[in-house]
């Protein structure tokens, strides 16, 4: 394992740091969105909770669902693709402090490598004969070499 970090100093592991964490983010927005965006479960979710609603307050039963349900609809993947962007944009920034050096930015990148890494890894092999998440293992995997390399590059603190 020492033979892959010879090879790199410590700007072209804090790049390959940057590049493997985005790529885990990227996997991870992309398997929720794949779970979240199923508008068949969604539609039988919000039936459910319109019989239910109708059964405590009788005047739900005038309400035309069917408009109702296109408006749910599009605000739920209007905050869906909301929360997922501003994921992206918040370690976005926290990856850019990582590259000039901030030590709140390498400590959560530090915590995101490893509890990232074993968390995905251990999440692609439970899950390992199911397709989207067994494909886990490849960004656990790189926040695994993240993690470990974070060991041999240490922060270190610019002096002035």
């Amino acid at each position: 394992m020492s033979n892959l970090y010879s090879n790199l100093n410590e700007k072209k592991f804090k790049i390959l740091t940057i590049i493997g964490c985005f790529v885990a983010d990227l996997f991870t927005a992309g398997y929720i969105y794949e779970k979240m965006a199923k508008e068949e479960q969604f539609k039988d979710a919000v039936a459910v909770s319109f019989e239910l609603a109708k059964t405590y307050n009788p005047q739900l039963q005038d309400i035309p669902m069917a408009n109702i349900y296109n408006e749910l609809w599009q605000m739920f993947m209007l905050m869906l693709a909301s929360i997922i962007l501003f994921f992206l944009l918040i370690h976005s920034l926290i990856y850019i402090a990582h590259y000039y050096d901030k030590s709140f930015a390498y400590s959560y990148t530090k915590l995101y490598a490893w509890s990232g890494g074993i968390l995905m890894t251990l999440f692609a092999i439970i899950n390992l004969l199911t397709p989207p998440a067994g494909l886990f293992l490849i960004p656990g995997a790189i926040l695994l070499f993240i993690a470990v390399g974070m060991k041999r590059f240490p922060f270190k603190s610019k002096e002035e």
